[in-house]
């Protein structure tokens, strides 16, 4: 049986015969770049040249007396080496950790109380906030949850497309009959081909149409949407799609969404 420290190391090893210099080194921010595959470590000077730059950085906040601290530290190593092979999380998501005794105030700033605090920090231009997590601790763990926050981001990016009356619409369609989904369709065709409507209206308005359109041809609509949805996370993290394809899926991944989730007023009305 290997030990951790062995198969840490031939990962290691693996990944230095595989990758070229050049291809584990990634920018975080302007003037700044980290080493994939490695635990980036960070203190209170160098913290902000790092996190919410360019990439999302998932922090372990330590204190070197702590035994549970020292017995994740290997497991911690190996996640940060995993984040190398996961094609999806690859140059999007860097393992780091904080000496949490000798910055005090940075541990502080960002509710630390115990020892070790995971917290998941995104990219700049992300609508979401740092978030920690408690769950499971084992590598498969933490690629887990750093791949559901990696798709969540993508789909944060994809709301743009989102238009909040024909989210009603789609809705409606999800949850009506014939009739009623032939006079949504009829609907949103209206937004598509009016001049007058902005382009990028007009742009979503046609992805609205196209899920209607096949869901329709489907023999259970319902079923093919939940399909749709899965079939596009799985796209999402994949890590094969260019950047075009990955604009597209993820905006009509977040479509989706109004088909299968009520819209609501403010307050949390429904229409």
């Amino acid at each position: 049986m290997p030990t951790t420290f062995s198969r840490i190391y031939w990962l290691l090893l693996g990944i230095s015969l595989t990758c070229k210099a050049e291809d584990l080194l990634v920018a975080t921010k302007k003037g700044s770049t980290a080493t994939l595959g490695q635990v980036l470590k960070l203190d209170a000077d160098s913290f902000a040249d790092h996190v919410a730059g360019d990439i999302s950085i998932f922090v372990k906040f330590y204190a070197p007396w702590c035994g549970h601290c020292k017995r994740i530290a290997p497991v911690w190593m190996e996640f940060a080496q995993k984040l190398v092979e996961e094609p999806s999380l690859k140059h999007k998501v860097l393992a780091a950790e904080v000496n949490a005794d000798e910055n005090t105030a940075l541990a502080k700033e960002y509710g630390v109380t115990g020892y070790p605090t995971f917290v998941f920090f995104p990219p700049k231009g992300s609508s979401q906030r740092p978030m920690h997590y408690g769950g499971p601790q084992k590598v498969e763990d933490f690629v887990r949850f750093a791949g559901s926050r990696t798709t969540a981001l993508f789909l944060d990016r994809g709301k743009a497309s989102r238009v909040f009356a024909l989210d009603v619409l789609a809705w409606r369609f999800a949850q009506g009959g014939g009739d009623a989904r032939e006079d949504m369709m009829r609907r949103v065709r209206e937004v598509r081909d009016r001049d007058s409507a902005p382009g990028s209206m007009r742009a979503s308005a046609e992805m609205y149409l196209k899920l209607m359109e096949k869901s329709i041809k489907a023999e259970d609509p319902g079923k093919f949407l939940e399909e749709e949805k899965e079939r596009l996370d799985r796209l999402i993290r994949s890590g094969q799609l260019t950047d075009e394809k990955l604009s597209e899926v993820t905006a009509r991944r977040s479509i989706l969404d109004g088909f299968l989730h009520e819209t609501l007023l403010p307050g949390g009305v429904p229409l």
